[in-house]
């Protein structure tokens, strides 16, 4: 039976819920991994212009922020375990702050990387962390669930909010619209982060009991979390694993290259801008449809219609190619699909199906590094991918990444109908 009452790491179970303030501070810092990635790959071709950057320079920026995430991803257990998770929700994105504002002072392409390394590893570090309290029962009673899937709302909107910034910003001379949204960025982090530590009311005893797992019994998982699974936790990571992975290289094509696919498609700058913004208003509309169903009995109908919405939006692109209006008509779809059936899915059900906060942790920052490497090395040939002469086959081969995820998401959904029998 899956355990949802209690988590194994403290022994402990309050009685209280501080689900909702904890959730918000969580979403906020999904807001900013989200801003982290969309604040750079926005703007960089006006970085690029006015610092100046060499080509190899912006692929450098690019491809480092996304290991440096993966990188943070990966430790975040490791984090948690050495700083007790608590103290690293609560004080974390003090450090993301100073990342963003030493790439909005940047003054040439070294201090942009290592501003775009800080945020990019402390970004990592936080999501897995954040999510593991959310999903801890002594602070949700029995909702985390929801709470977990509301979280990526955050994500979401952190994707729109930048992308309006960076539209306004597009009217700016020089790179001054690019320094003041990553100065935003940074008051958004240290005011999440003053938030976190005003408003979310751990106790003393939460306190103590995160400080006594450090660098002890909450420390044994590290990077072998897999010596404390049984064939019902594999059975879950490695379905939960390529659900994601392949998710993703749908879901990071399109959040980083919709623009791309839409100027090559004749659409204008400012057109393929706007609808971007619109796309990200439904996709964040779409996550409380989420919330709503979520560990509930419409949970896999609406993972099934989200999953329809992906292969049937793919197929008929694969049918359209690079026919403008039905590129935009069904990336709307799409979007929807992936939303209703994909990252923010794959949270709750790791959140939810593995024991105790360390498997949680390390599950979610592995699942992640792992996703975010392959979509890195994924982006190196998106380009050519989705250029008007090839981008028909292409939408062939995203149709097989939109497959193989579904038919392991539906896997996850039949292993949590064995274990409840």
């Amino acid at each position: 039976m899956v355990e949802q009452s209690k988590d194994r790491s403290t022994g402990h179970s309050g009685n209280r819920s501080i689900g909702a303030p904890l959730t918000l501070g969580a979403g906020a810092g999904s807001f900013l991994g989200a801003a982290a990635i969309v604040g750079l790959s926005s703007t960089i071709t006006v970085w690029q212009s006015t610092l100046p950057l060499s080509a190899m320079q912006v692929g450098i920026l690019s491809g480092m922020l996304s290991f440096a995430i993966a990188i943070g991803s990966f430790i975040a257990n490791l984090s948690g375990s050495f700083f007790g998770r608590t103290n690293v929700y609560r004080n974390l994105l003090f450090v993301t702050a100073i990342g963003f504002l030493i790439s909005a002072f940047a003054p040439n392409f070294w201090f942009l990387l290592v501003g775009n390394i800080i945020t990019g590893i402390t970004t990592g570090v936080d999501l897995p962390v954040a999510l593991s309290l959310v999903s801890d029962s002594r602070y949700t009673q029995g909702r985390s669930a929801k709470f977990v899937s509301m979280t990526q709302s955050g994500w979401q909107l952190g994707i729109l909010v930048t992308m309006v910034l960076a539209f306004v910003i597009s009217w700016f001379d020089g790179n001054f619209g690019c320094r003041l949204i990553f100065v935003l960025l940074a008051l958004i982090s240290a005011g999440t982060a003053l938030y976190r530590r005003i408003f979310v009311k751990f106790t003393e005893e939460d306190l103590a009991a995160e400080n006594a797992l450090r660098g002890g019994a909450g420390g044994h998982m590290k990077l072998n979390f897999w010596k404390g699974f049984g064939k019902r936790e594999y059975a879950f990571f490695f379905s939960i694993l390529i659900f994601y992975v392949f998710w993703n290289f749908l879901g990071n094509t399109w959040g980083q290259f919709q623009t791309f696919i839409f100027v090559n498609a004749n659409a204008s700058q400012s057109l393929a801008t706007g609808i971007g913004i619109l796309v990200c208003l439904v996709s964040f509309l779409s996550t409380f449809v989420l919330s709503a169903v979520s560990d509930t009995k419409y949970e896999t109908p609406v993972f099934f219609i989200g999953g329809a919405f992906n292969m049937v939006s793919l197929l008929v692109l694969a049918a359209t190619g690079n026919q403008l209006w039905w590129l935009i008509g069904f990336t709307f779809i799409l979007n929807i699909g992936t939303v209703i059936a994909g990252e923010a899915t794959s949270k709750v059900w790791i959140q939810t199906l593995f024991k105790d906060s360390d498997q949680r942790t390390s599950v979610q920052g592995f699942i992640l590094a792992v996703s975010r490497i392959g979509c890195s090395i994924l982006a190196l040939v998106t380009p050519q991918m989705v250029m008007p002469d090839t981008i028909q086959r292409s939408m062939l081969i995203f149709f097989g990444f939109a497959l193989v995820s579904f038919l392991a998401g539906v896997n996850v959904l039949r292993l949590k109908k064995k274990n409840k029998e």
